[in-house]
This record gives C-alpha cells, sequence and structure tokens, in this order.
C-alpha cells in the first residue's frame, strides 16, 4: 500500500481506507458510504429485477471473505428470488475502488420489464455532477443518457469538495479505451440491443443514479453479467502544493510547454 495511503481495515461488514469507511448489507451493496466525516447515500444502494406487476423479492445467502489483505478486500454474496440466482463480489482496493461483478442465472425461462442498478445518494452532498456526456458544474434536476459507442462516457461522479461518488458501468472484461467503445463493444448486459442507459433524477431529499438495462427474456440456465465501479471521492488529503501544478497535454518540444507555464507535461 504506497504512501498516503493506509492499510484496509475489515471490521465486520465494514471496510475503512483512508479517510472513508463502507458498511456493506447483507444484500452485498454498501448500505452507507462515509468520507471525511460525510455520509453520502441516503439509502442503502439496490439492485432491482422488475417483472412487470412487481419487482423480485430477494433472500440474502451468507456473504463469504474471498480475501483480506492490506491492499484488497473481496467479499461475495449469494442470492436467491422466484427461480432466480444472484452472486454479488465487491472487490474494494485501499484507495476506496469497488469493482462489482454480478452474475444473474434464470433457472427457468423468464421475462423482465427492467433490471436496473438504483444509487441514491444525498441531495446535499451531490451539488456538482461531471460524465454520462454532460460536462462538469453544479448537478441538473434530471439528466438522461443512452448507450451508444459514438456517446461512451459511460461514468458520472456526483458530489461536493469533501464528499462524492463515481459510477462507472462497465462491460464483462476490463479494456484501456476508456472513452472508445467501438473495439470492446456496448456491453450485452447493460446496452441490451439500445434499450440501456442511465439516469440522474432530484427525488426529495435524495439524488438517484438508476442504470436500466431495459426489457428482455432470459432462457433457462441463461446468464448475464453486470459490473460496475464505484469510487468514493476525495481519495487523498488536499495537498496545498498541487495548486502550483500546471500541466500540458499538447504534444511537443518541452520548450513549448515551458514557455506556457507548465510544470509537468503528460505523454
Amino acid at each position: 500500500v504506497p504512501a498516503p495511503y493506509t492499510p484496509l481495515e475489515l471490521s465486520g461488514s465494514t471496510v475503512r481506507c483512508l479517510g472513508r469507511e463502507v458498511h456493506f448489507a447483507n444484500t452485498g451493496f454498501p448500505a452507507s458510504i462515509r468520507t471525511h466525516g460525510r455520509e453520502v447515500l441516503a439509502a442503502p444502494i439496490d439492485w432491482v429485477v422488475d417483472t412487470g406487476p412487481g419487482s423480485v423479492t430477494w433472500t440474502p445467502g451468507a456473504t463469504k471473505i474471498l480475501k483480506s489483505a492490506p491492499g484488497v478486500v473481496i467479499r461475495e454474496t449469494k442470492w436467491s428470488g422466484q427461480n432466480l440466482a444472484l452472486e454479488c463480489e465487491a472487490k474494494m482496493e485501499f484507495d476506496g475502488y469497488i469493482n462489482f461483478r454480478l452474475r444473474l442465472v434464470a433457472k427457468e425461462a423468464a421475462q423482465f420489464k427492467d433490471i436496473r442498478l438504483e444509487i441514491p445518494l444525498r441531495r446535499d452532498v451531490a451539488t456538482y455532477m461531471m460524465g454520462l456526456g454532460r460536462k462538469g458544474g453544479y448537478r441538473p434536476k434530471e439528466w438522461k443518457w443512452n448507450w451508444d459507442v459514438n456517446r461512451a462516457i459511460n461514468n458520472v461522479w456526483l458530489g461536493d469538495y469533501n464528499a462524492g461518488l463515481q459510477v462507472k458501468l462497465k462491460g464483462p472484461e476490463d479494456t484501456w479505451d476508456i472513452y472508445d467503445l467501438k473495439a470492446a463493444g456496448v456491453p450485452k448486459s447493460w446496452g441490451n440491443g439500445g434499450q440501456g442507459g442511465c439516469t440522474v433524477s432530484e427525488e426529495g431529499d435524495s439524488v438517484v443514479v438508476r442504470a436500466y438495462s431495459g426489457e428482455r427474456s432470459l432462457a433457462a440456465g441463461e446468464e448475464l453479467q453486470f459490473r460496475f465501479g464505484l469510487l468514493v471521492t476525495p481519495v487523498k488529503p488536499l495537498d496545498p502544493a498541487h495548486w502550483s501544478q500546471r500541466y500540458y497535454h499538447m504534444y511537443g518540444p518541452p520548450e513549448d510547454a515551458a514557455r506556457c507555464g507548465a510544470t509537468i507535461i503528460n505523454i
């Protein structure tokens, strides 16, 4: 674990990292995320499988700790409900990043109106927003985004200067193409043939991020994998020296960067 990060601390269902702590519910999803003394979530994160007449009622099984080390904690929780099986693996690393991998298996053929992730954030925390095709600034009351290989900013950050959460929707495997999905393609699980997308909406004292996949059917034994990542911010204590750093992103001679007043060149 490199400085200034500190080793992860696992205590029951709570994992602590530098300045932050995540408490996991028996579902395997975070029920509470605290960063620098502020609660980020307005309610526990939820996974909703909508059958049309109603939502699947899940019965969580026991959670297993697959790994507990200074740099990573891996938790696995299995659910069951209405001829469905769901496996949730959460891998939290020392910098506050949490990778989720969900495996949804239909034991019998089934039809769904929607399968979605719901993340309710506290409204007083979600002051600013950046991502899902929107430039950084004050958060709008509502924002809509759809999967498109030409509109591939498939992550969003909401928060304040001392508390926030980034959500990134992912395909089944990690790829290097951050802003270009043309090579990897739209994830079958989230995209669902163009029906999937994400909304950010203000609802009372909450701001809810809904990553939906739309209507679909599954054959008996068919499996879907949904992956997403959460990053709890800020990840490090504020370093005042940061404000003296000036980045140069254009390709060219170092002399050009120096004339612009840059102190760091990105290659």
